[in-house]
């Protein structure tokens, strides 16, 4: 590989690493992510729920009644933050689901203090069922509204 016209910052030399390097990066930051968010696989989900298979909880991803996504290891994750004590997910989550494209995008505003929810945290409100005012506040949000 050439890299005498990459742009480096600073000095800073590219740096190359094998596959098994990347996949190690990888698994570090995916547990490292999984510790942060208390991330559950769709077993757990299911188990909490009293499903009897860990399919409706895929389902309820297809659908947009939950958020997750897939970690190094191409298993799905989920932030525990959006079921209630029962497994089950946030009522009307979907609402706000189909309006984003990116998962981690979402999660991120969904709990990230909001300055058009007086500094409430999205996710926070949708616990309290307050989805329209969610609902409003995403989509301007996606709009360009970063308040």
């Amino acid at each position: 590989m050439n890299t005498e016209n990459i742009e480096t910052i600073e000095g800073a030399k590219p740096c190359l690493i094998d596959e098994q390097q990347a996949n190690e990066l990888i698994e570090v930051n995916t547990q490292e992510m999984e510790e942060m968010e208390d991330l559950l696989t769709s077993t757990q989900i299911a188990a909490l729920a009293g499903l009897n298979h860990h399919q409706v909880v895929h389902d309820w991803l297809k659908k947009g009644h939950i958020v997750g996504w897939e970690n190094a290891k191409h298993d799905y994750v989920f932030p525990a933050g959006q079921f209630d004590k029962h497994g089950q997910p946030i009522k009307k989550l979907d609402r706000i689901t189909q309006l984003f494209d990116d998962a981690y995008e979402m999660w991120y505003w969904l709990t990230a203090p909001n300055d058009a929810l007086d500094g409430a945290e999205p996710l926070a409100l949708l616990h309290k069922g307050e989805v329209a005012r969610v609902e409003a506040a995403a989509k301007g949000y996606l709009q360009g509204d970063f308040g």
